[in-house]
């Protein structure tokens, strides 16, 4: 009998060692740990042609803290959820910004986009990162001269996104300035002149931005007269100091 209880024992020890071993094996290695601050400001880098600037709010940003492999690691959205000082393992990181509102095509919408360098995380430190988001569409206006309020009844004009096909109609009068996706951008542009017998010359003209920039407006400058019944027509893109003469189709 006591011989059995000796078996008993020995074998309920050494399932003891054997769970102990394997969970002690099972822990996680301890990490170091730091924290970082986070402060989001906004550039807007040039006025609306309308005079009017569009309040954005940068607590309604989507925040998110990526592992310097790009691992997503800790999102904030919206960024006003974020506490003052964010808990992080010691490592390497960046910090991308960006409202939640990017679309192919829009008025009165514009995206703003920022991502920090990276930076590392030290234990027990305190990292304060600075996120600028900047305009992150290339924008559209059309102008047109006088020539062409004075001469023609009808004059309207629609600019699309290449790879989307998503548009916008710039109706007769329009002076609001698009939001474009940075993606080539196809122009076209409709003029209408009705004669005294009430027939009508319409002509069509298109343009194209090839490699259009963030944060930069294209100005769409349209002009044309009637010559002898014939419609000579003439249109630039300027994009700030420098002016484009396009190709007309």
């Amino acid at each position: 009998m006591l011989s059995r209880i000796n078996v008993f024992s020995v074998v309920a020890v050494f399932f003891m060692l054997a769970s102990c071993e394997k969970f002690e094996g099972s822990l996680p290695d301890p990490l170091d740990y730091g924290y970082l601050s986070l402060n989001l400001s906004l550039t807007i880098t040039s006025e609306p042609a309308n005079g009017r600037t569009l309040a954005v709010n940068t607590d309604d940003f989507r925040v998110t803290i990526f592992a310097a492999d790009g691992t997503e690691v800790m999102v904030f959205d919206p960024f006003s959820t974020a506490p003052a000082e964010v808990s992080l393992p010691t490592g390497e990181y960046y910090v991308e910004a960006h409202s939640n509102n990017l679309v192919d095509a829009a008025f009165e919408n514009p995206y703003y986009f920022g991502r920090s360098d990276n930076f590392t995380i030290d234990k027990e430190e305190l990292k304060s990162i600075d996120i600028e988001a900047e305009l992150a569409n290339t924008k559209v206006a059309i102008n047109y001269s006088t020539n062409v309020v004075n001469t023609f009844h009808s004059y309207t004009g629609t600019v699309t996104v290449a790879s989307s096909g998503a548009s916008l109609f710039y109706a007769q009068g329009e002076t609001r300035e698009g939001y474009f996706l940075t993606s080539p951008l196809d122009i076209e542009v409709n003029l209408s002149y009705t004669k005294l017998d009430g027939t009508t010359i319409d002509r069509t003209f298109t343009a194209s931005i090839g490699d259009p920039q963030p944060k930069t407006l294209y100005n769409i400058n349209v002009d044309a007269t009637l010559e002898d019944g014939k419609v000579v027509f003439n249109i630039t893109v300027d994009e700030g100091f420098d002016t484009v003469e396009v190709e007309l189709g």
